[in-house]
Parts: C-alpha cells; structure tokens; sequence
C-alpha cells in the first residue's frame, strides 16, 4: 500500500486565487499513470495534456476511481482537503503494469477542461500487475493543506 500526499500543479493553485472549482462538489478522480510520463508541474494543467500516459488494461478503468466524500476544514488557519480512501486496484489475469504515477484531477467529461489537481509518484519502482493488487490511501493528514 501507498500513502500519498500530492504536490499541487502551479497552475490548479493559481486557479484557486482566480475562482476554480468548489471541490465539494465537483467530480474527482483518481487515476494512475505508467513510467512515461514526467510530471511537470509547472505546465501541466489539464487531464489532455496528460491521459495518453494513463495505464490500460484489465482491471482498470479508464480515467480512474471516483473519491467520495470530498471535504474541506479550517482548523488553527490551516485548510485541508480530504476524500475518502483507499483505493484499491484489484489484480487480474493479464492486467495493467508500468503504474508509477497518481494524478487527482476535476472531470469534467472534456478532456480539454478537466483541470489536473496534484499528482504523487505513487510507487517508489514501477508496479507489474501485483499479487494483492494496488492500494493507495491519502496521508492522514488530508489530500492537501494550504497553510495560513
């Protein structure tokens, strides 16, 4: 199992300061990506500019799992953004390999608008199609905190 906390694209905070998206209510996901893709997170912004390096295969869902129960809390000057966990990929007969890379993003249904959020390198070697599948769970301590 992993524990992620997610690095924030440059370009989801910059559209907080500008208005983005109540995160309570639209629709993340949760999707994995193979080792060809290298985050940038300065540029890169939306689910388009980077879906082609999503992993495929049997036992995957195209696009990633769904995360529930979206919260946000301020607490001391601290906010912090959670959802539900974990999530838990279950292992298949000729399933998916090469999965290195989480990415939380807004979907939109258009991949030219679903904004990215934050990705974590999920798995410290790239995972074949594991024995007790893939399980990843958020940091304790939330999806995200922006500080006071």
């Amino acid at each position: 199992m992993s524990t992620e906390t997610l690095h924030l694209y440059d370009t989801y905070r910059k559209s907080l300061l500008l208005g983005g998206d109540n995160i309570t209510t639209v629709t993340l996901k949760l999707a994995l990506l193979n080792t060809s893709y290298a985050p940038n997170q300065e540029t890169d912004e939306f689910w388009d500019d980077i879906y082609t390096n999503e992993v495929t295969g049997t036992g995957y869902i195209a696009g990633g799992k769904l995360c529930n129960q979206v919260t946000v809390t301020l607490v001391n000057g601290l906010i912090t953004v959670d959802a539900n966990d974990p999530f838990v990929w279950l292992p298949e007969v000729g399933g998916f390999t090469d999965a290195q890379t989480a990415v939380l993003y807004v979907d939109t249904g258009v991949l030219a608008t679903s904004r990215l959020i934050g990705y974590s390198t999920a798995f410290d070697t790239p995972q074949g199609n594991p024995v007790n599948g893939y399980s990843i769970s958020f940091n304790a301590a939330g999806i995200f905190t922006i500080p006071r």
